[in-house]
């Protein structure tokens, strides 16, 4: 995991994803209308690679792209240092995620070009706005 070769990484035009668990999560009973809210990482330069994260403000960072998946609501939130590769790579997840799983049910929104409420909604759903957001990280594997 995280090892890749950039070949490798070409062949999944949808992207790589790395979910957290085993066994236990992934034979976890899922009811149709209920969603998990789960916020998604999305890093790499050339191949960009989707990590899930922990559920609060404190793993937003400068450097990446973010796409949080609260149900009905979807928000994409990318970072001032984040590239181009990331940022076609989330807003492909986030539209796959309201056309496809939430057969366009969804309403996305992007708190950082918009502000408002959509921002105190995102920032609401990771515990609070921080003072300051973290800086950009080096684009390996967290």
């Amino acid at each position: 995991m995280g090892e890749e070769t950039d070949l490798f990484c070409s062949y999944f035009k949808g992207g790589v994803f790395y979910l957290q668990g085993g066994v236990e999560s992934g034979f976890k009973h899922v009811e149709p209308e209920t969603f998990e809210t789960k916020l998604m990482l999305v890093k790499g330069k050339r191949y960009p690679r989707v990590f899930a994260m922990p559920l609060n403000a404190n793993s937003i960072n400068e450097g990446d792209v973010f796409v949080l998946d609260a149900g009905l609501d979807v928000y994409y939130w990318a970072g001032n240092e984040s590239n181009e590769h990331e940022k076609l790579k989330a807003l492909e997840i986030a539209v796959a995620i309201k056309n496809n799983e939430r057969k366009s049910k969804a309403k996305l929104h992007y708190p950082r070009d918009v502000g408002g409420q959509a921002e105190e909604d995102f920032w609401a759903l990771l515990g609070g706005k921080p003072a300051k957001i973290n800086p950009a990280i080096a684009d390996e594997v967290p």
